[in-house]
């Protein structure tokens, strides 16, 4: 073989070097790109499951106030003690004529609840029905008023009342042959007066006319200057997109859009993004804590680091 010869022959082998390194890299970043796509989505869905038992969670939380808050599970017992209590309150609040009746729809296969309904027809004062309903609501029961009808009558300051109650039975209440003993927060006042003199010395029964609005003042002002020009910030379009472990540590994967920079960061190490810069205090399979000059934020995975929660507003680094 001549000169000539080998050379040409190492420049065939050199060529099939370079396309067999270029194969074997292709076949790995291929392989790569696989996994991390397969560990977003496990991601994904570990959230969502993670999402389902915060739900369900908070679901058991409230069953366990409504249990709390039921008429007693004993039927019969729920019937009377919560008719003699409305009958009571009524009373004390200075009702006449009073006239209650109640039916109660019982458990079935598709209610979780049997519901007893109070029909409550009544003659008072406006003062009367406020006192009732100040103390109806301030009372934790699992009840509401379903309807309230009021009718002036030709006695003076006397009206006709017509309520519709509904209160719940839940088959695994607390309470089994006693009314709940709690005291709701739900009212913006906690004194009755205060309603009454609000709602008490009006009356409700003529069309309410509001006041004309005040005429505004005349501001002279002169034009406002010119805003300055936005400037963008690429930290707004920096995502999280992968949360990866490497050598027993976890590795938060970020994206810049706006200028294709990827990064892979540790605890510890810092950062520069458009108008933000800081270090990594900590990384978590579901986000990232950073702590920038306005404080520490955590960015869950998926989001953009402007989109992090600010958790701690001292100074940053």
């Amino acid at each position: 073989m001549n000169p000539r010869e080998k050379i040409m022959a190492a420049i065939v082998v050199a060529l099939l070097a370079v396309f067999g390194l270029r194969l074997i890299h292709n076949r790995i970043e291929d392989r790569v790109t696989q996994k991390s796509e397969e560990l977003e989505g496990i991601q994904s869905r570990l959230d969502a499951a993670l999402d389902d038992l915060e739900i369900a969670d908070r679901a058991n939380t409230k069953l366990q106030e409504w249990r709390s808050r039921s008429l007693p599970r004993n039927e019969d017992v729920a019937r009377s003690r919560y008719q003699q209590w409305v009958g009571d309150q009524l009373k004390q609040a200075g009702m006449a004529n009073i006239n209650i009746s109640n039916t109660l729809s019982a458990f079935s296969v598709r209610s979780a609840y049997g519901t007893l309904t109070v029909s409550v027809n009544a003659d008072g004062s406006l003062d009367s029905l406020i006192q009732f309903l100040f103390t109806f609501y301030r009372t934790d029961f699992l009840h509401k008023i379903r309807s309230l009808n009021v009718s002036p009558t030709s006695a003076n300051n006397l009206v006709k009342l017509t309520i519709t109650i509904e209160a719940l039975i839940l088959p695994d209440a607390d309470l089994v042959d006693q009314l709940p003993e709690r005291t709701s927060d739900r009212l913006l006042q906690d004194d009755m007066q205060a309603y009454q003199k609000s709602i008490g010395e009006r009356n409700l029964f003529i069309t309410y006319q509001a006041p004309p609005p005040p005429k505004p003042p005349v501001v002279h002002h002169d034009p406002p200057p010119s805003p300055p020009k936005p400037v963008f910030d690429d930290a707004t379009q920096a995502y999280i997109t992968g949360i990866v472990e490497r050598e027993g540590q976890l590795e938060a994967w970020i994206n810049v859009r706006t200028t294709g920079e990827s990064l892979r960061l540790n605890k510890g190490e810092s950062f520069d993004i458009g108008l933000m810069s800081g270090h990594v205090v900590d990384i978590t399979l579901r986000a990232v804590l950073l702590e920038t000059k306005d404080g520490l934020v955590q960015v869950g995975f998926g989001q953009s680091l402007r989109e992090g929660k600010l958790l701690d507003t001292g100074k940053g680094s």
